[in-house]
């Protein structure tokens, strides 16, 4: 009996020995995990930051053309008055008439981005197409101009070859901005980010007044006419010599 029960010691003593040995060389095999901040729970440690993009350089090709510029502009713009083209049934962009179009300011602590793109060969842009991204945070196209018209919430396309201004409005104090796509479409749209504003475009130089004419002064009067000296006598033809 007292053999038995020494066997049956020495059996588990060998698998409690394998056992150790098998735990040991596990922890001596795994790959130490990162230590902690101090203070961190080891759960919670942070991950690394994203590194931020390079700055674009533009031009760059886009979808309807090319992304020219963003321009930042804190003045007023020339707008079409959406409620007054509206009460008036003018549904459609470009009608309503010039008495439409009033000066819009950017509101308090705002300005304006323009996004200027050209739209080439028989592409087309949507002010659907792309909203502009600042401190974080989305704004969306407030409407289009283009061929030298001013801004319009009613247009929403434009697919005419040329320049189109797509106009939002920021905080003033953001000088970066990423044109980012505003939906989801079947052919994915490019995002440019890093964009940093260019000058605005500048406005014509007035023309000079002209300064009123300076007087010629007065010719002072020569005094009375002098005669003309008498004309010269004629002088006789000559007369044949006598033979």
């Amino acid at each position: 009996m007292r053999a038995m029960n020494w066997s049956r010691g020495a059996a588990w003593g060998v698998v409690l020995l394998w056992a150790g040995i098998w735990t040991a060389s596990a922890e001596e095999s795994a790959v130490p995990a990162a230590p902690a901040p101090p203070g961190a729970p080891a759960a919670l440690v942070p991950a690394a930051p994203p590194v931020p993009a390079a700055p674009a350089v533009l031009p760059v090709v886009v979808h309807s053309g090319k992304l020219l510029r963003v321009e930042r502009v804190t003045g007023a713009l020339p707008w079409v008055d959406t409620e007054r083209v509206l009460a008036a049934g003018n549904l459609d962009a470009g009608t309503g008439g010039a008495e439409a179009v009033v000066s819009r300011e950017p509101g308090a602590g705002q300005c304006f981005a323009v996004a200027v793109l050209e739209v080439t060969g028989e592409r087309s842009l949507s002010k659907y197409d792309y909203r502009l991204d600042a401190g974080g945070k989305a704004y969306a196209c407030l409407g289009l101009g283009a061929g030298g018209n001013p801004f319009d919430a009613r247009r929403w396309k434009v697919a005419t070859p040329g320049e189109v201004g797509m106009l939002f409005q920021i905080p003033a104090e953001q000088t970066v901005v990423h044109l980012v796509p505003a939906l989801t479409s079947s052919v994915p749209l490019r995002a440019v980010r890093g964009i940093a504003f260019a000058p605005a475009s500048a406005a014509p130089a007035p023309v000079p007044a002209v300064p009123d004419a300076v007087p010629v002064p007065a010719v002072p009067d020569a005094g009375p006419a002098v005669a003309a000296p008498p004309a010269a006598p004629a002088v006789p033809e000559a007369v044949p010599a006598a033979v």
